[in-house]
Formats: structure tokens, sequence, C-alpha cells
């Protein structure tokens, strides 16, 4: 019997799959193997560290990672653009600009690096309390972290925050770099002094590179994008940051909330997936946007093999202008939470992202990277929209005025 949705995966058409396997919030949390307070310490840790990112990084206001939740005022125009029609309020949550690394990456990989500096600090007794973090500002401490190392595999911008984050803190940094990974991305991490491996193989064959170099050296620490708690928990920490917009916004209107999350291997989308369900339980609805060249979690998903397949069993080749989502299998950690968690997926085709850059820029002036857009493909019913922009904040006038040209008149 033919399976008409995995068909249409093979030929690379856009799919929307509403999850049948979905549990209630509740019911879906408790198999979590962690809890809305272990996301509340996480986020109590990033708010110690605040005094040292102010000094690091004198553009994070008062410390703190956080990104604007903004309106889109002609919305109305999107209607034709997208495949499924739509109403009701749409705001975007701009981690496009997050501080230092602007990118929805910053959250996880930040949180990871302040975590193992952490554990170095304490060690090594650079602070006599956890709230000293601004004393780690120093040559001193930065001649004590450079005695360690921070190793990880990416695509582009989990690799950038852990570059740019692990530097500021004088870490001796290394980042395996898939072929999708763009050039202006590898160049800013040079310039930061981390070493750079690039690899002819995608995603998957980076984060096992990476996690190889990592073995067996006790002062290396190896950032694991298929199965980091910490990454997670970083992630999630941005639910708690929407919460008092968000309650707002769906107590006065009586609409319900619908959230559109680029996915790449999963961490970051359920990250925050899982803060938002355990904040506001069954009001809010969180759907998955893949490329169709990479939409590894949707067939993880549907298929029901989670991290044991990948996109090339079914002939797809994963190459996509949505480099963050270049993924060919989905998270570990993530895939068995997201099928009871997650309301849906959706597949993206490369040239809507990239007219979208375009859009968004024409009309708002707003700065984005293709796969950044891939969760406005999803808009659909009536309900208060929110599209996560996860990226493109820092990327350089040259390569965005490339995108530019690339889209349709």
């Amino acid at each position: 019997m033919v399976d008409d949705l995995l068909e249409r995966v093979r030929r690379y058409e856009p799919v929307f799959w509403k999850n049948p396997y979905k549990m209630p919030a509740a019911e879906a949390l408790n198999q979590a193997p962690l809890s809305l307070k272990d996301v509340e310490d996480a986020f109590h840790r990033m708010q110690r560290f605040a005094p040292f990112v102010k000094k690091a990084f004198p553009d994070a206001k008062y410390g703190i990672i956080e990104s604007p939740l903004v309106p889109l005022p002609n919305s109305s125009e999107l209607t034709r653009l997208v495949p499924s029609p739509f109403s009701g309020p749409l705001m975007l949550k701009e981690d496009n600009y997050l501080p230092v690394c602007g990118s929805v990456k910053a959250r996880g990989g930040i949180y990871e690096v302040l975590w193992y500096a952490e554990q170095v600090a304490t060690t090594e007794g650079l602070m006599k309390s956890l709230f000293e973090t601004e004393k780690l500002y120093s040559e001193e401490a930065r001649a004590v972290f450079a005695k360690y190392r921070l190793v990880v595999g990416s695509t582009g911008n989990l690799g950038m925050s852990i570059g740019i984050m692990g530097r500021a803190f004088g870490f001796r940094v290394q980042v395996h770099m898939s072929r999708d990974a763009k050039e202006w991305k590898k160049k800013m991490l040079r310039e930061l002094g981390v070493e750079v491996i690039e690899h002819e193989g995608d995603y998957t064959s980076a984060v096992a590179k990476a996690r190889a170099e990592a073995e067996g050296d006790p002062r290396a620490h190896f950032v694991d994008d298929e199965r980091s708690m910490y990454l997670f928990l970083g992630y999630a920490v941005a639910a708690l940051g929407l919460e008092a917009q968000l309650r707002r916004a769906t107590d006065e209107t009586g609409y319900g909330l619908k959230v559109y999350i680029p996915c790449g291997v999963g961490t970051a989308p359920g990250g925050i997936a899982f803060g938002l369900k355990a904040l506001f339980g069954d009001r809010v609805e969180v759907y998955l946007a893949e490329p169709t060249h990479a939409p590894c979690m949707l067939l993880g998903l549907y298929t029901g093999k989670l991290d044991q397949t990948s996109i090339y069993e079914y002939g797809l080749d994963g190459v996509t202008a949505a480099d963050g989502l270049a993924v060919s299998k989905p998270s570990t950690l993530v895939s068995p939470l997201a099928r009871v968690l997650i309301d849906g997926v959706f597949t993206v085709p490369d040239q809507f992202m990239i007219d979208m850059v375009k859009w968004l820029w024409t009309t708002n002036q707003i700065k984005t990277e293709p796969s950044a857009n891939a969760g406005f493909y999803g808009l659909h019913d009536r309900a208060i929209h929110l599209v996560w922009l996860t990226g493109g904040g820092m990327m350089p006038d040259e390569v965005f005025q490339s995108y530019l040209e690339m889209a349709k008149q």
C-alpha cells in the first residue's frame, strides 16, 4: 500500500502533518526527563551570570539574553503568500536579533557555556560565591579557562553561540562544521580565535567527529546538540520570558495560541515547546517547520522510528538554503518527547524561505536568514499566531543582499 504522505515527502512536496500521537500537555510533560523547576533553575543561573555577560557584551542590556516580541502590522498581506487561510493577531519572536549571537541557538549554546564555566570556576576556586560571576571577566580567569576546551559539531548557529561565548571566557573552542555551514559563519568564528574544522559530510557526521575529538580529554567538554540537557534547558528558558506577554494576549482575546518554530535536530524547538506547554498547557499549540529537503523530525515522528531513521532512507538529499535546518536525523533526547508533545510538523520549500527574507525586509525592515522564516508557511486557522524568527541578525550585508537578489520579484 502506497503511503501518500511519504510519497509526497519523497517528491519534495510540502506537507502538513497533524500529530495523532500528541497527548494532553500534563500527561506528555510527565514523560519528560526534566521539570519546570529545572527550567527555573536554569533561568536563575543565567540571571547570576548577567554581570559577566554585561561586561563581555555591552549590547546585551542588563546582561540578559532576551529578544523582542513584536506584532507584525501588515500580516494580512501574508494570506496570499502562505498555503492555508488564517486570521487573528500575528506576533514575531525576534531571536534573529537575540544579543550576543543573533539566533535562537544563543539561548541553549550560551546557557551550556555558562553552566560549564561555573563548574570550572568552582573547581578552580575562581569564585567564592556563585554570584561573583563578574570576577570571571578578568585576565586571571581567562588564563585558567584557557586550560579547558569546548568542542561542538554544528551546521552554523550553534557553533556561533558556543564559539562567541566560549571565547569570551577564554576557553579554547573547536567547532566541527558540516558541508552546509555558511562561509561567513566560519570566518567570524576564526576571527575570534575559534578552531574551525570543515567536513565534507552532513550535520550528523560533523557531530560524530566532534564527539570523538572530545572523548578521552578530561579538560574537553563536548556540547552534544543531539542529547544535551543543558542546551534543552537553555532553550526552554525562553518560555519564561514570554509568559507575561503571552498570558495577557491570550486572556484578552480568548483566542488559542499557535506557535511556529523552525526545526533542525529539534533541541531548540523541543526546549521551547516544553517550556510553553509547562506554562500554558493545552492552550498553546506548537508546530515545527522543516525544509522539504531535510524533514528529519517529521519522518522520525510519523514513522515512529524517531532518531533511528534518516532522510536518506527516503531518497532525500538534505540540500537546502536553510543551513540551520539541514539535518538528516532528529535529536535522540527530543524526538520521543516531541512525539507526545508537538501538535504537528510541516515542510517548507526553499524558495518560500528565501522570498520571505525579501518580504520581511521590504515591508518591515526585519533582517532574517532563510531558515528563520520557515514558520510563516504553517500559519493556519483563527488564533493568536507566534512565528519564531530564529536567526540572521548578524549576517554580513553582502550575504544578506545575495538573498534579496535570489528572491522572486
